[in-house]
């Protein structure tokens, strides 16, 4: 989940794909007859601002993964974290931010901890989420280019220079991390000697100095943990679900975090917990498939007490493609969220307030793609309100907003790589 460092507005990411047995939604799928023309409908096309390409790597390499505000400034995450084409293991990558007060990208300092000079990259293939915990910034360490004997992760100081902690054991790739009962923890895919991983999940005590504590998310399946979410006052990891289909089965487990006092002491309690494909991504089906099809939990946010999320089929070794918006009251209870544009894909979910806004685009032709944003009540977010559309030739993956203004970084897939991958672009309050 991308977690605000501000309070404010509400956003949500939903999508109402339609998969049957005998077909499947594709992400390049052509779709301008279905962008019905409504009164309601703001066109925001010709007010768009194009801010400019933090990034001069290989296209594929510039794909926006993460937006992320955080003190006036808007933190972009680039690379390629795949071993193959296009754009492999792409790293050391940049910390680039927009100042929006200054109006121009930045490259940030990063601190080596112990100190061994300065740097303005991070020792990564990729930097894929941003995340905002007990009031700090940290960046996961998505795929170290370093050896594989500990993970890496990053922390913003008050006084605005970044710190690297290369303390995580075998920590292969540092997907996810979470704050929950006072600790640290961190969702992996868990290096060994014989080069196989295990999806694991590590909890620290002293703020990530050591990682004493760990347990495996799954005995079978993708041994990956990809994703950490809190639902239910219970923080939960997850890796890979297979999603439902008529040759493999599509069971999978949850680790499950409690935080539980007894006796006036508090500690961590975790179990395993079973779940399915068809009931975490109900709706999504595979007939005759070739390979296993899984699926990560992205996007995770928590909205109204329950958790959104988006499908995302698992491509290119690390990266997905949206199949799907759902929400869910509790594990094994998801639904699927419809759009008023049915078959758009979701990309991205911001929370502020008491609103929640979706990202979502549609391919209308070879090189064309309407990009939306739609917003609900995080009480009933199933009756949505476009806030504004604009077209571009390819997609936005990700956005934030500060001041009512929103902001966009477009990104591509592997088959078709527009020039215009990696572009920040912003859309004032003024203009919607």
């Amino acid at each position: 989940m991308r977690e605000n460092g501000f309070k404010g507005l509400v956003f949500l990411s939903v999508c109402g794909l339609t998969l049957t047995s005998s077909a499947r939604v594709s992400p390049h799928q052509e779709g301008a007859s279905r962008i019905q023309a409504a009164a309601a409908v703001k066109d925001v096309t010709a007010s768009v601002e194009d801010l400019g390409q933090p990034s001069s790597a290989a296209v594929y390499a510039r794909n926006v993964w993460d937006l992320q505000v955080f003190n006036k400034k808007i933190y972009i995450g680039q690379g390629n974290s795949s071993n193959v084409a296009p754009a492999p293991n792409a790293g050391p990558i940049p910390i680039t931010t927009y100042d929006t007060t200054q109006g121009k990208f930045t490259l940030e300092p990063l601190v080596y901890s112990p100190p061994s000079g300065i740097k303005n990259v991070v020792d990564e293939e990729q930097i894929d989420i941003f995340k905002v915990l007990n009031g700090s910034l940290y960046i996961p360490g998505h795929d170290a280019t370093e050896s594989q004997a500990h993970g890496n992760f990053y922390k913003l100081d008050p006084n605005g220079n970044w710190y690297k902690y290369r303390k995580i054991p075998a920590g292969v790739h540092v997907y996810d991390m979470a704050w929950f009962g006072g600790r640290l923890f961190a969702a992996v895919a868990e290096g060994s000697s014989s080069g196989a991983t295990t999806a694991t999940v590590m909890m620290s005590e002293d703020g990530g100095q050591t990682w004493p504590t760990k347990w495996q998310v799954a005995l079978y399946g993708h041994q990956r943990a990809y994703t950490l979410f809190e639902l239910n006052g219970k923080l939960h990891a997850s890796n890979a679900m297979p999603m439902q289909n008529n040759k493999w089965g599509d069971g999978a487990r949850l680790l499950e975090i409690s935080s539980v006092t007894k006796d006036g002491v508090q500690s961590i309690e975790a179990r395993q917990i079973d779940v399915t494909g068809r009931a975490m991504f109900p709706g999504l089906y595979r007939t005759n498939p070739t390979v296993v099809p899984s699926a990560r939990m992205v996007r995770t946010t928590p909205v109204g007490g329950k958790l959104m999320y988006i499908a995302g089929e698992i491509v290119n070794d690390h990266q997905w493609v949206s199949q799907g918006l759902f929400l869910a009251s509790g594990i094994n209870t998801a639904t699927r969220l419809t759009l008023p544009v049915t078959d758009a894909l979701p990309m991205d979910i911001l929370v502020r307030g008491t609103e929640v806004y979706v990202l979502v685009h549609l391919k209308t032709g070879s090189s064309a793609y309407t990009n939306l944003v739609y917003r609900a009540s995080v009480t009933a977010p199933t009756t949505w309100t476009e806030v504004f559309r604009f077209n571009r030739d390819t997609f936005a993956r990700s956005f934030e907003e500060l001041n009512g203004d929103f902001y966009f970084g477009l990104g591509c897939h592997t088959d078709v790589q527009p020039a215009s991958t990696g572009s920040l672009l912003r859309v004032k309050r003024v203009s919607y």
